[in-house]
Order: C-alpha cells, then structure tokens, then sequence
C-alpha cells in the first residue's frame, strides 16, 4: 500500500490513455481517407445525390420502369446535365471572346483619351494603349487556350464521375436491400 496510486489517478490513468487511443484511431481514419479520396469523395457525393433523388426512383419503380430502370433514369438524366452545363459554359466563354476583346479595345481608346485629356503625349498614350490591347488579347487567347487543354486533361475528372455515376446507379439500385441488411445487422 505505501507505494499504490490512489484509485483517482488509477482512473485517470486509464481514462487518458483511452483519449489517446480514441485520437490515434481518429487520426487514422483521417488519414484512410484523404488516402482513398479519389474514391470515397465520388462515393459520398453519390450517397448524397441517392439519398435526395430516392423519392423520384421510387415513384418510377412503382409505377413505371421498376426499380432498375428509374435507377438509370435519374443517372443518366445526371449524365445529360452535366453534358448540357459544361456545354454552355464552354459555349458561352468561346462565343463572348470577340464581344471581350472588343469592349476591351473600345475601353483602350477611352483610356487613350482620358490620358490626352491628363496632359500625357499623343504618343505615349498611344503607345500605352497598343500594350494593354495587345497584352489583353493575349490574355482572352490565353483563356481560350486554357480551357482547351483542360478539356483535354479531364481524365481525373471522368474517372471520378464515373466512379460517382457507378456509385448512385448501385445505391438507387440496391438501396432498400442494403438498409434492409443494416437494420438486420
């Protein structure tokens, strides 16, 4: 007895070294995941979309196409709007290009005048509004030229919506047999 902690410190012994072993699990999990993040961030975002559009599959399951069939529905109505925002986003930047460089050169032509008008030279003016119109349309060439190799560098992107589509087709599928055999388990 002379040399036994008292029971107090026994227990806070033990209840700390239960914290650290919570934080090292925790932290190992953490870590599982940000090492598997191409495939649980597409797996998440596929369980939430499952979880909103569930309604809408089981409306067509009942009373249309079965369950199998609304799952495909609603990914590839997914699919079709993806298509269709990228397309008009890339649409819409390619078409305004001209309409940019344009306002761009008109604004160069104000600010030529704003300089006479400050008492800078003609030339100089001048010649600082030729290297913002030209920086400038090397700017939008830049832009066009940037979303031109991003097209060409999606294949991460593909891949992780494949792996989200794969994902909310299997969880609309499948999902009231998998809650099934979690309540059971």
């Amino acid at each position: 007895g002379v040399f036994a902690a008292p029971r107090w410190l026994r227990d806070l012994g033990v209840a700390s070294w239960l914290c650290a072993g919570a934080f090292l699990v925790l932290a190992g999990l953490i870590w599982l995941l940000g090492a598997t993040a191409e495939i649980t961030g597409p797996v998440v975002v596929a369980f939430l979309l499952a979880c909103v559009t569930q309604p809408v599959v089981h409306w067509l399951g009942r009373h249309h196409v079965g369950r199998t069939g609304a799952a495909a529905i609603v990914v590839l109505s997914f699919l079709a709007l993806a298509v269709l925002m990228t397309l008009m986003v890339i649409g819409g930047i390619t078409s305004q290009s001209s309409e940019i460089s344009s306002t761009i050169s008109s604004a160069g032509d104000e600010s030529s005048a704003w300089m006479q008008d400050a008492g800078i030279s003609s030339s100089s003016a001048s010649s600082a509004t030729d290297t913002a119109q030209a920086d400038t349309t090397d700017a939008v060439e830049t832009l066009i030229s940037g979303i031109a190799t991003g097209i060409s560098g999606i294949a991460s992107l593909a891949l992780g919506l494949s792996f989200t589509m794969l994902s909310l087709f299997l969880l609309l599928q499948g999902g009231p047999s998998m809650r099934a055999w979690v309540n059971g388990h």
